[in-house]
């Protein structure tokens, strides 16, 4: 399956996360837990699939969809989580 990117416009509004993989910027995922720090790179072509292209990269729209399965197992609170976005970088 292909995904249609949106169009981007000017002035820029980085809105959507079919915006953020668009223009290339990533994303990682931490968890917020004391002691535990778990953190992984979000996979934006897939997250473009599952959530669709529209969907908002806000932090309070994305979390309902994610968890931190090490906290789940330990029985802890697995929804503290928060977000980075990462613009891309050009190599030297």
């Amino acid at each position: 399956m292909t995904l249609k990117l949106p169009e981007i416009t000017y002035p820029l509004a980085i809105d959507t996360i079919g915006k953020m993989l668009a223009l290339g910027h990533g994303m990682s995922v931490h968890c917020s837990n004391p002691g535990c720090g778990r953190h992984s790179t979000v996979d934006m072509t897939e997250l473009c699939r599952r959530l669709g292209v529209d969907h908002s990269c806000k932090a309070v729209d994305l979390a309902p969809h994610f968890r931190c399965t090490k906290c789940g197992e330990a029985g802890r609170d697995d929804k503290r989580i928060g977000f980075i976005q990462h613009t891309p970088t050009r190599q030297l």
